[in-house]
């Protein structure tokens, strides 16, 4: 590790032991570095110590400083000292806090304001920008492209915002400076540039306003609009790009998005200009009904303003690595199901390795929420003992007013708001947020959870097998097909035990994947009588790949043990205490049963052998004449039962 590596390395901690969360930047640059772990830039910014250390041993780095309610930090970022020193000469002396020299300006650093929303915000003539939600700084001691050093002049904890830069960038301005009546009209001596400042206006707040789903379309449908009187001479471009460039990003479109969807509608409205009409008697417009005045984009130009073209390094930015939240099993930013048989060990082995990722510092816990809306009282309690210590939160119905019927809700508004990017929520069990059964409740609930993962979130749902199996003896999801046709990932989890050593085993079988996960998965785990959830917990094991190899062929062993256990104890009646011929145990089972000779000849063969633990159930013998001679086989632990039906005594 260079000198500088170190330098740079013992700051990025010194920030994570303050609480800021930080991410690398390339050195000499202002650009995320979006190396593993950090592949998302400024949203990937964390206080882990061990993601840190990871991240700065690998080569040089700036250090990047989230800005917003994350790091409860506002920074407003001076780079024409000119122009903010006149600016803020008119507001009166701003309060003392931490200062930033950076390579052209100086950064001042606020607290950011509970309760306002504050996204970052370009201001170009005032001489300086806003970095807060959504955004970052290059902290000190990192290099700028020209050499110089960011260092703070002046340190301490960073003030709260003057009221009057606070009014300015929260509540931006987005056309005029006096707030539109629509029930007012514009004099006639001034119907022009009233009308077209009243458009200019009226498209503006209608962008600001407009619903999610629906705001690039209303920023596309105003740009040309406002192009058409921008091609008329009725408003000067520049004023029109900004106004709706300050809309755009206050409905929280990106800038990117912003700006190329202005530039297109401006530019097919240029080509279709229009003049505001004119009144000669002496009345005004009615300023209520310029939208009835608005011609339909061609359908060309909407597919073009459409396209996602120059967004891809944005998007880059939004997708998450194949990080895993259960280890090879669920990956952060998908929608996987799990399936089991009640009781059998989902829930378990779950919580076990989402702890073990929390542990080894792949995921954060305050940022998993952990569902428990299909347990009794004692076992709410035991989970959330165990869950508390690695801060994984945990919602309980009926405590804090919480009941399952909100969780969907959130959902939704999580999205909607933006906060889904990072979220991991594990529904247990899912019959209790949706109608498994009911077509049309299983569609709502998919269509819901893929627009959460779509927006960065994550969510893993326990979920019943059904109780019957397939024609092959496997297990089957629970409920109508729609959950395992929109999930991403899906793993069926067959359970078996215990053995003779009171040993479970649980294999995770993958049915459907998109991305890196393993096709199966195996684990074993001690359930003895008395012992407390934590015991078990404590008790698991993940098996190797020889070892989850040899219990899949133990499962298997004991499925066929199963399927065969009416013949299995037909003969072993027949058997008792002694020795039988072929002919003998043949004579008898078909005498005393239903049972044919061919199906009993089958299984005789079938489970003949020496030992016990790979199926074997009696011994066999030559006597004379060659005649073959039957004993049964004695269970090393003297419990036939239990091995033969997969159940404890």
């Amino acid at each position: 590790m260079t000198s500088s590596q170190s330098v740079m390395l013992t700051q990025a901690q010194v920030y994570a032991d303050a609480g800021k969360r930080v991410f690398p930047v390339k050195m000499k640059d202002k650009q995320p570095a979006f190396i593993s772990g950090f592949r998302h830039g400024f949203k990937d910014a964390t206080t882990s110590k061990e993601a840190i250390k990871k991240a700065w041993a690998t080569t040089d780095f700036n250090i990047g400083l989230a800005t917003g309610e994350v790091n409860n930090l506002v920074v407003v970022d001076v780079d024409d000292e000119q122009i903010w020193a006149k600016f803020s000469a008119h507001h009166g002396k701003l309060p003392l806090g931490p200062k930033v020299t950076t390579g052209k300006g100086h950064h001042l650093y606020f607290a950011y304001p509970k309760g306002r929303q504050i996204r970052n915000r370009q201001t170009p003539g005032n001489g300086f920008d806003i970095r807060a939600n959504g955004g970052y700084v290059v902290a000190p001691p990192s290099i700028h492209h020209t050499g110089k050093v960011y260092r703070f002049t002046t340190t301490g904890e960073p003030p709260e915002l003057p009221a009057w830069l606070l009014e300015l960038i929260a509540q931006p301005e987005i056309a005029a400076n006096t707030t539109l009546n629509f029930n007012a009209s514009i004099p006639a001596s001034n119907d022009s540039q009233g009308y077209c400042t009243a458009a200019l206006n009226s498209e503006c707040q209608a962008i600001a306003t407009a619903p999610e789903g629906t705001r690039n379309a209303a920023l596309n449908t105003a740009s040309f609009s406002i192009g058409q009187l921008v091609a008329g001479g009725g408003i000067a471009e520049h004023v029109a790009r900004e106004a709706l460039t300050q809309a755009g990003n206050q409905a929280g479109l990106s800038a990117n998005e912003v700006a190329k969807t202005i530039n297109s509608g401006i530019q097919a409205g240029k080509a279709n200009p229009r003049a505001a009409p004119t009144r000669t008697d002496g009345q005004s417009l009615d300023i209520t009904k310029l939208t009835e005045v608005k011609p339909a984009l061609s359908a060309l130009d909407q597919l073009s303003a459409y396209t996602a073209n120059g967004r891809s390094a944005e998007m880059r930015q939004q997708m998450l690595d194949d990080k895993y939240v259960l280890d090879r099993i669920a990956i952060l930013g998908q929608w996987t199901t799990l399936y089991a048989a009640p009781n059998g060990g989902k829930t378990l082995l779950t919580l076990w390795m989402l702890i073990q990722q929390v542990k080894a510092g792949e995921i954060d816990g305050s940022k998993i929420y952990y569902v428990n809306a299909d347990d009794h009282y004692k076992g709410q309690v035991e989970k959330l003992e165990l869950l508390e210590p690695h801060k994984i939160n945990v919602l309980l119905p009926g405590q804090n007013g919480f009941d399952t019927d909100k969780l969907t809700q959130l959902i939704g508004q999580l999205t909607k708001d933006k906060q889904a990017m990072g979220q991991v929520i594990i529904l247990d069990t899912l019959k209790k947020f949706t109608d498994l059964m009911d077509k049309t409740a299983s569609s709502d609930f998919g269509k819901l959870a893929r627009t959460f993962v779509g927006a960065g979130g994550t969510i893993i749902a326990l979920a019943h097998t059904n109780k019957n199996k397939d024609d092959a003896g496997k297990s089957v999801a629970g409920g109508t097909s729609d959950i395992m046709d929109d999930c991403d990932c899906a793993f069926m989890i067959d359970g078996s035990g215990p053995d003779g050593h009171n040993k479970h085993r649980a294999i995770f079988d993958n049915t459907k994947a998109r991305g890196d996960v393993a096709q199966k998965v195996a684990f074993q785990y001690s359930k003895l009588d008395g012992c407390t959830y934590e015991q078990l917990l404590n008790s698991i094991v993940r098996l190797g790949k020889k070892e989850a190899k040899a219990a899949d062929k133990e499962n298997q062993l004991r499925k066929d043990i199963r399927i065969d256990k009416t013949i299995v104890d037909a003969i072993l009646e027949a058997l008792g205490d002694g020795e039988l011929s072929t002919k003998a145990i043949l004579n008898h089972v078909t005498e005393e049963t239903p049972i044919g000779r061919r199906p009993t000849k089958i299984v005789l063969l079938k489970w003949t052998g020496e030992y016990y633990d790979q199926g074997h159930r009696w011994t066999v013998r030559q006597g004379d004449k060659n005649e073959k001679l039957y004993t049964r086989l004695a269970n090393p632990m003297g419990d036939i039962v239990s091995l033969i039906a997969g159940v404890e005594p």
